[in-house]
């Protein structure tokens, strides 16, 4: 096992992988961070008190500089999030997370201040948590033992119940601090996801790593064979629920869990998936999915259903 610290940031575990999947498996300080800071302008509850207190203050001066920069705030969050494991300066970071949102002109004099606001938070987590990385050590361990046992046995099942074009060659498994007790996304747009690391199941029924399986089975979606009908701005939700009953029935056949439709809810609650409100995300993604299973259409085309059923 090879250990390699890249600034303090990112620790990149080098270790042999049989899966189906090539993972790098990574401990993402900055993305801890920028989670965290990410889920509390959404809204959600930061669980862990010590986090939820360190951010507050750096957190709602960076969205504070988002609503006057009048950037559309999920499309740079999930690009700073996203970029966060691999861009190790915060100047660089700020500013190319703005040239995905808005492009290089809008971009241009404004990168610089990112930059700083991103490292106040930073700092900040810092004082408030200064054993995140070792603690992030000890917490990978599992998730990757785990994974080892049954990922390949559940990938497998997903390219057969979808397309096998899903399966992607290679992914970045980026691990962070537990903030929300079971947070974490699906990067399409980088092959990465980000996973909280969590000791136990949050569910008892709903392994941490089914969830991996989940977010995982996300990252081809924005091939345009898989989406191409799809509103680019509607498609990490479409691919967190449309994958959402295909994961559950993958840990199935891994004989994990039974697929039941009530885990379907908690799934939804769990993992933090929010949806438009008015819906009923429960009853839409049953109907959804049986409909699917008996007739088994070509997977761009269910998807372009569900997201018909939800938009």
């Amino acid at each position: 096992m090879t250990f390699l610290l890249v600034d303090g940031q990112t620790m990149i575990l080098n270790m042999p992988n049989d899966t189906p999947m090539d993972l790098t498996w990574k401990i993402g300080f900055s993305t801890s961070c920028l989670h965290a800071a990410e889920a509390s302008a959404r809204g959600q509850l930061v669980a862990d008190l010590r986090m939820a207190e360190a951010i507050a203050d750096p957190a709602r001066r960076l969205r504070c500089a988002i609503t006057a920069a009048g950037l559309p705030r999920d499309i740079f969050w999930r690009h700073l999030v996203g970029l966060s494991a691999t861009v190790e300066n915060n100047v660089e970071l700020g500013e190319l997370a703005l040239i995905k949102t808005v492009g290089s002109r809008q971009a241009a004099g404004i990168g610089r201040s990112f930059g700083g606001l991103i490292s106040d938070i930073e700092s900040a987590v810092r004082r408030a948590l200064p054993d995140m990385l070792d603690e992030l050590v000890l917490r990978i361990g599992p998730l990757r033992q785990q994974w080892e046992v049954v990922g390949p046995c559940m990938l497998q099942a997903i390219a057969r119940w979808t397309d096998p074009c899903l399966i992607t060659g290679r992914a970045d498994v980026v691990v962070i601090h537990p903030s929300l007790g079971g947070g974490g996304a699906a990067h399409l747009e980088y092959n990465s996801v980000r996973i909280e690391g969590m000791l136990a199941n949050p569910v008892s029924e709903l392994p941490e790593i089914v969830r991996l399986a989940w977010l995982l089975s996300q990252i081809n979606l924005d091939l345009p064979t898989m989406s191409e009908a799809i509103d680019s701005r509607r498609l990490p939700l479409i691919a967190e629920l449309g994958m959402l009953p295909v994961a559950i029935q993958a840990g199935e056949h891994a004989e994990v869990l039974q697929m039941e439709t009530r885990l379907i809810e908690q799934a939804l609650n769990a993992w933090h998936i929010v949806t438009p409100p008015g819906l009923d995300p429960v009853d839409i993604l049953a109907r959804w999915w049986e409909t699917y299973v008996e007739t088994r259409p070509p997977w761009d085309i269910a998807l372009a259903a569900l997201d018909r059923m939800i938009f």
